[in-house]
């Protein structure tokens, strides 16, 4: 009896491991690993890429290419929120620079 149970379980677990494995995968992703979809996306960004290295900004712009991002909504009002301020953008020759070579890889800022 304690063999038959022993080899019941392992049939009835081997079952469960191999129908998980087979209809149980997160597939929700495959359409995200496409890299060049003909729907395209946008992405909401909190960080002024302007202002980093340019070797992050490449990896970065790599990264939208790659998965069909072809908008990008850039958060840069917070310079709007601080006291005192003169409501300007810091850094606006950067910023151009950025949106520029941007516009190069097919995206717009």
């Amino acid at each position: 009896m304690r063999k038959f149970l022993k080899a019941t379980l392992l049939v009835v677990f081997s079952y469960i491991s191999i129908v998980s494995s087979t209809y149980g995968q997160n597939t929700a992703h495959k359409g995200w690993d496409l890299l060049d979809k003909p729907v395209r996306r946008a992405h909401w960004v909190w960080t002024n890429f302007a202002t980093e290295p340019e070797a992050v900004q490449d990896a970065y712009l790599n990264f939208c290419r790659n998965k069909s991002i072809n908008e990008v909504y850039m958060f840069i009002a917070e310079y709007y929120w601080y006291p005192n301020s003169t409501y300007e953008i810091p850094n606006q020759e950067a910023l151009a620079q950025f949106i520029a070579k941007a516009n190069n890889f097919g995206i717009k800022i």
